[in-house]
């Protein structure tokens, strides 16, 4: 089909190869539109060809024409970059970075939307909308970006307020029940002073339907996001940008974690659970071990319920909730004289995430859990960039963030438990167990950094870069009052004031040559780390080291010189150390094991971006990544009855030393194709097909079958007509074209029960666009 429609689109843009071709058909292509945006990845604006590191950037255009509504639709665009799901915390993973971190811990890709760190995992969820352009840098980023930027960074710029008047809006419906709607205003209000404003309504309903209860599906959205901008150039030297937003997301969600339960797995000759084998596809827990074991958690039932064959079909009784509210401000001041440039950035961002889910994933009133997590984060950014003064450009700033989080999980017991079941014919308990606790995290960080880029010949750079960063955290957890379990009053202090500060140095040092003005080579070696913190899991006072980053990196790209072909080449080997993972410590000739700083992983690969001008008015384009990921001295422990081995005296771990790392398969392929050409009735039409490849990977660091995601492919195809003068369009598309069926979590929970989530499936839809 996509070599079809690539020969279709070729005849089709064959008559305009004599003609002029405008300025719109060039920015309409994806290789057009990005040799003409301006980044700033290094704090300082130049084109993607000129700078000397390996990161993709994303336009208006092609962000509208694939319909990138969020995160989750980044990854076949982003040689490398796969994404996990937990419940709605995104887990980006990039060159062997994991997704997986404890808790309500720090991100090991962050995301910053224009320029402000957003410190927690759902806080990426974030919809795309009126965005300027993406930039994705592959990691580490220890230097310019600094803590947590261990995979790499994520840069969501929105569209500035500019000096026209201008409406635009939109409508588009689709497959569940899609609605979604938006209305920007730009008004320049004097040469001087401009504003811009832009809303967004976007519903539909659960992409995961539940056949016990209809009103508690999964997976659909409720979002209300709205963005208002003020602009200011106070002189020819200074500008300020005020910005104001606001996120509601109150929907079903995607559950607390995974979505759906899966059933046991089974070791069939000893009866016991054991996650090396096939799952028995039933909600029951385990209940074949002595004492306690398999007797108590998600799913607990003895009545083997079946499980739905669908992989987005569940059958709860409960009906979750998502509720997310986020608002932001951000004060943006930028002072310029010749090649000497002040900026600041101030921020402040309060975010509240309210979540409730089916615990037990059954049509039984047994459990129900959720968690409370409130964060107000605020961020101070200095930046003085000399761009040029005798062969020299110069970044230097300083850094200051600042959190206060308070995190609870929270857990439900509905109704008495008998043989396993809940028996809804006693009095209903409706408490809370005695094992819970409210934690509270309070951050402090600062941090300075420079970039310093020196000609040493007319072709030849050295590029050198640092930072230093001291991070200071206080955490506190006050327990559940025991003497009455109906109410979620924690009055019971568990521990207080405890405190650890931690400091850390990045760097990186390479060379740049342009061997000519189209052909650039790089190389460099770097650090990055992921920040020091708490592990407050069920009320345990401990503190865990920051995990390192290490990486060598050689680079080139090269266009054409009639600028119809890109080449970007990446080989890179990051060696990640002191990752959190089961250790083994000695305590008077006791060996006991505790999740500590014990785990290493080592990624090495190969990533290429190619965009090709078949024809003026015909793109073809590749995103792809060869790597080897492998975890180097990693023990986990086992959440199943057998499967594990005795180390060190302690029974059933497992050695995950050569195994493949999670989210990282060792292949993955994007083949794209565009077009932009006349419609015979009048208008512009720009087609557009995607075809994504992965070869084989993993969704937990444990090696369980049932997590396990098989090579597959998925397809979207995309449409757009637009007016001859720009006003009108109409788009449609198809994601997931072929409902393919991808894992983006997989877990076990309580009871030995397997439990999974999956990527969307198939959508369709169909926008109508105007401009006024």
């Amino acid at each position: 089909m996509l070599a079809r429609l690539v020969v279709l689109m070729a005849i089709a843009s064959r008559p305009a190869l004599g003609g002029e071709i405008d300025v719109d058909d060039l920015l309409a292509l994806p290789l057009e539109e990005v040799l003409n945006l301006r980044i700033t990845p290094r704090k300082v604006e130049e084109s993607v060809q000129n700078s000397s590191l390996s990161v993709t950037a994303i336009g208006p255009h092609q962000l509208d024409l694939f319909q990138l509504d969020d995160i989750q639709d980044l990854g076949p665009h982003i040689p490398g970059l796969v994404l996990g799901l937990s419940g709605y915390d995104q887990r980006p993973s990039m060159r062997g970075a994991r997704s997986r971190q404890i808790n309500h811990n720090d991100v090991s890709t962050p995301i910053y939307i224009d320029g402000i760190y957003r410190p927690r995992h759902a806080q990426a969820s974030l919809p795309f909308f009126d965005l300027a352009q993406i930039e994705v840098l592959r990691g580490p980023q220890g230097t310019l970006y600094g803590r947590n930027s261990f995979g790499g960074a994520i840069n969501v710029f929105s569209h500035p307020a500019e000096k026209i008047s201008e409406v635009k809006t939109s409508i588009r419906m689709g497959s569940y029940q899609r609605q979604r709607y938006t209305l920007i205003v730009n008004q320049a209000l004097s040469e001087t002073v401009q504003v811009r404003a832009s809303l967004l309504s976007d519903q539909h309903t659960p992409y995961v339907e539940n056949n016990y209860n209809s009103s508690a599906g999964y997976k659909d959205k409720d979002s209300l996001y709205g963005r208002a901008k003020l602009a200011w150039q106070l002189n020819s030297k200074l500008d300020f940008e005020l910005q104001v937003s606001q996120w509601n997301e109150a929907s079903n969600g995607n559950g607390a974690y995974g979505y759906r339960l899966i059933g046991t797995p089974l070791n069939p000759s000893t009866g016991l659970s054991n996650g090396s084998f096939p799952v028995a596809p039933r909600i029951g827990t385990d209940t074949s071990c002595s004492g306690t074991c398999g007797r108590f958690g998600a799913g607990a039932d003895d009545a083997a319920t079946p499980v739905p064959e669908d992989v987005f079909t569940v059958s709860n009784n409960l009906v979750p909730r998502q509720e997310i509210t986020e608002q932001a401000f951000l004060l943006k001041s930028q002072y310029q004289t010749g090649d000497l440039q002040v900026r600041l950035l101030l921020g402040q961002v309060e975010f509240d995430d309210r979540r409730r889910a089916d615990s037990d994933f059954s049509p039984y009133e047994s459990f129900e859990e959720g968690y409370r997590l409130i964060s107000s984060s605020q961020s101070a950014e200095l930046q003085i960039i000399l761009k040029s003064w005798n062969g020299l450009s110069l970044v230097i700033g300083s850094y200051l963030f600042q959190e206060d989080l308070d995190y609870t999980f929270i857990f439900k017991n509905l109704y008495p438990q008998v043989d396993n079941r809940a028996d809804t014919n006693q009095t209903p308990l409706n408490e809370y167990p005695s094992w819970l606790d409210t934690n509270r995290v309070e951050t402090s960080s600062q941090a300075y950094f420079t970039h310093i880029k020196q000609a040493l010949t007319e072709k030849l750079h050295l590029i050198l870069g640092a930072r230093h960063t001291e991070d200071s955290r206080r955490w506190s957890a006050r327990g559940i009052n025991p003497n009455d379990l109906t109410k979620l009053d924690f009055d019971i202090p568990l521990f207080d004031g405890r405190s650890k500060t931690f400091s850390n140095f990045s760097y990186k040092g390479g060379l740049d040559i342009t061997i000519s003005p189209n052909l650039l080579f790089y190389g460099f070696y770097s650090t990055g780390f992921l920040a020091g913190n708490t592990n407050l899991r069920f009320s345990a006072p401990t503190s865990y080291d920051s995990q390192k980053a290490k990486s060598i990196e050689l680079g080139s790209k090269f266009l054409s010189s009639r600028r119809n072909l890109r080449l970007n080449l990446s080989l890179y080997e990051n060696q990640f150390e002191d990752l959190l993972a089961t250790g083994i410590d000695d305590l008077d000739g006791v060996a006991f094991t505790v999740e500590k700083n014990a785990g290493s992983i080592k990624a090495q690969g190969l990533e290429v971006e190619l965009d090709y001008h078949l024809t003026p008015r015909l793109s073809l384009g590749f995103r792809g990544e060869w790597a080897r990921t492998t975890y180097q001295d990693f023990i986990v422990g086992n959440g199943f009855e057998e499967g594990g081995e005795t180390i060190n005296g302690q029974d059933n771990l497992l050695r995950l030393d050569g195994l493949q790392v999670a989210f990282s398969p060792s292949r993955t392929a994007t083949i794209l194709a565009t077009g932009h050409f006349d419609a015979p009735w009048g208008g512009k039409l720009s087609p557009a097909v995607l075809l994504y490849l992965s070869s084989e990977y993993r969704v937990t660091d444990e090696d369980y079958l049932f997590a396990k995601q098989a090579a597959y492919h998925t397809t979207e195809v995309n449409g757009r007509w637009t007016s001859l003068n720009h006003r009108f369009s109409i788009s449609v598309f198809v994601k997931n074209l072929g409902n393919a069926e991808v894992l983006n979590y997989g877990n076990r929970f309580g009871g030995n029960v397997a439990g999974t989530g999956y990527q969307d499936p198939q959508t369709w839809g169909v926008e109508l666009s105007a401009k006024y």
